[in-house]
C-alpha cells in the first residue's frame, strides 16, 4: 500500500520535459511558451517585394492571473518592422519606424503576415506582439483596469542579392 502511495506521488511530481511542436509541411518548428514562427524562409532575395509568414501567439499563455471569465475585450496586434536598423527592438523603436500592423480579429492567435527586405546579407525578422487586455470591472479608484504585454519577436533570415 505504502509503494502504491509513493509511486503515486512521485507521477505527480513528475514533470514533462517534451517539447511540444507544430508540424508545417516543410519542417517542424519549436513551440515556445510565448509565440512561434510558424511559416518564414530563411533565405529570400533582395526585390523580391513582400514575403509570406505566419505566426502563432499563445493567447492563454499571456494570462497568468487573469482569469478568461475576467476579460472584457482583448486586442492583439503584430507589429513588423521594415529594414530595422538594429538587432533587437522595442515596441517603442518599431513605432517610431516604417512598419507593417496586423491585428488578430478572430481571437485566435494565429497572423498570417508580410514583411521585406532590401539589403542584402545577414538580416532579422524583427516584431513586437503587442497584447491589449481590459478586464471586467474597476479597480478601487473607479479606473478601467488594463494590462499590456509586448512580446519581441525576432528571426535570422539571409538576403541574397539579386541574380543578373
Amino acid at each position: 500500500m505504502l509503494v502504491v502511495f509513493l509511486l503515486g506521488v512521485a507521477s505527480c511530481n513528475r514533470k514533462s520535459h517534451h517539447k511540444n511542436t507544430v508540424d508545417t509541411a516543410e519542417q517542424e518548428i519549436e513551440k515556445t511558451e510565448e509565440f512561434v514562427i510558424v511559416d518564414f524562409p530563411d533565405t529570400v532575395t533582395v526585390g523580391q517585394g513582400l514575403i509570406q509568414g505566419k505566426l502563432w501567439y499563445n493567447l492563454v499563455s499571456r494570462l497568468d492571473t487573469i482569469r478568461p471569465s475576467n476579460i472584457d475585450k482583448r486586442y492583439v496586434f503584430l507589429h513588423i518592422a521594415i529594414d530595422p536598423k538594429e538587432d533587437f527592438i522595442s515596441l517603442e523603436e518599431i513605432k517610431k519606424t516604417e512598419h507593417f500592423i496586423y491585428e488578430d480579429t478572430l481571437g485566435h492567435g494565429y497572423f498570417s503576415f508580410e514583411a521585406v527586405f532590401t539589403k542584402p546579407g545577414n538580416n532579422l525578422l524583427n516584431g513586437v506582439v503587442e497584447d491589449i487586455i481590459i478586464q471586467k470591472g474597476k479597480d478601487k479608484d473607479g479606473n478601467v483596469r488594463m494590462r499590456t504585454n509586448e512580446t519581441l519577436i525576432s528571426k535570422n533570415v539571409f538576403v541574397k542579392d539579386t541574380i543578373h
